[in-house]
């Protein structure tokens, strides 16, 4: 991992919170980092540094429907799962502990509930606990951001080390993540994936969603063109249609934007709302369904004002980061088995 990446990928992840606008202590920096205060380092090897593991009762076992079920005791399939920020309250320190009870159910409650149980009818999920830097960490880079995204990417690393050397056993895996944990995902697909033939042939797509991804990002790894392309990244930033950021020509134009409804790269038309499947909603309840139009717009993915009961959020929301994969929940669920299926008939 260079400097240069490192510096680059930092600097696309604070233009992409820059945009959220959705708490206020973002900007809370008592003093400048401190190795001496960095968290204890996790240790694998134990159950309890993992949010989620397909043997382990957890959030990611859970289910929004009756209809669906979670296959991961006989799943062929795994995914490493990266979640984003849940340290963002007023405080001095820079990176999260690994037994920080608060952090940790805002983790389990939020974006394990919400967002890796996608997986779970296809899929093994694994999610490591990370020393995820603080939120604040993306606007001040310089008196300590960098060194508390280090700090969280050497986690990502070490548990992806162990779940490749422990759990992998040679089989296929999904690199799945959102906001904070695509940029680690991002690094991590760099440094171990994308110049390994053997890791890139397993890996069967990555939906790395909520920052900014160029194709050039990766050498090897193209963007998925159509909705069973394999060995490919997906990624997305959901917005209300006409909304642009204000840095928008200069920094988003050339990102590669994904349908996640289609699931391909078409940005000259919106696809059916007939085609969307259901929004999980903040009750982990799937809702409105066929309710959405989406299409890519210049590196960005712009949805159309749903067809729901008038609700304010859907008014006033401009920027749906916090709901990139909720809008589509059904929609990435049902693409995660088709390229399951489309990879397990090419092995075989």
């Amino acid at each position: 991992m260079t400097s240069y990446l490192i510096m680059k990928w930092l600097f696309l992840a604070l233009l992409s919170l820059l945009l959220v606008g959705c708490h206020q202590n973002w900007h809370y920096i008592p003093y400048s980092f401190r190795t001496e205060e960095i968290p204890a380092e996790p240790d694998y090897s134990k159950t309890d540094s993992w949010a989620a593991l397909p043997w382990v009762k957890d959030l990611a076992d859970s289910l929004p429907d009756a209809s669906l079920q979670n296959n991961q005791e006989r799943a062929d399939f795994d995914v490493f799962f990266i979640h984003p920020t849940t340290f963002w309250e007023k405080d001095a320190r820079w990176n999260a502990g690994m037994d920080e009870e608060e952090i940790n159910a805002w983790t389990d409650k939020g974006p394990i509930l919400h967002q890796a149980t996608v997986f779970n009818e296809t899929c093994k999920v694994y999610a490591p606990r990370y020393r995820q830097a603080h939120i604040k960490s993306y606007f001040h880079l310089e008196e300590g951001g960098y060194s508390a995204l280090k700090i969280a990417y050497e986690d990502i690393r070490a548990s992806f080390q162990y779940y490749l050397e422990h759990y992998n056993h040679g089989r296929p895996f999904y690199i799945a993540s959102h906001s904070q944990g695509t940029t680690m995902g991002i690094m991590l697909i760099q440094e171990f994936i994308d110049g390994n033939d053997t890791l890139r042939e397993l890996l069967v797509a990555a939906y790395l969603v909520g920052m900014p991804v160029k194709e050039s990002d990766f050498q090897h790894i193209p963007p998925c063109l159509e909705e069973g392309d394999l060995h490919c990244f997906m990624s997305w930033m959901t917005f209300t249609k006409n909304k642009y950021p204000w840095f928008y020509e200069e920094h988003y134009k050339a990102n590669v934007i994904t349908n996640p409804i289609s699931f391909k790269l078409d940005s000259m038309h919106y696809s059916s709302k007939q085609d969307h499947g259901a929004i999980l909603n903040s009750k982990f309840k799937l809702k409105y369904r066929h309710t959405i139009a989406a299409k890519p717009q210049d590196g960005l993915l712009w949805i159309k004002k749903p067809d729901v009961p008038v609700l304010k959020w859907f008014i006033t929301t401009k920027n749906w980061h916090k709901a990139d994969y909720n809008l589509f929940w059904l929609d990435i669920r049902k693409n995660v088995k088709h390229k399951a299926n489309v990879y397990s008939s090419m092995v075989h």
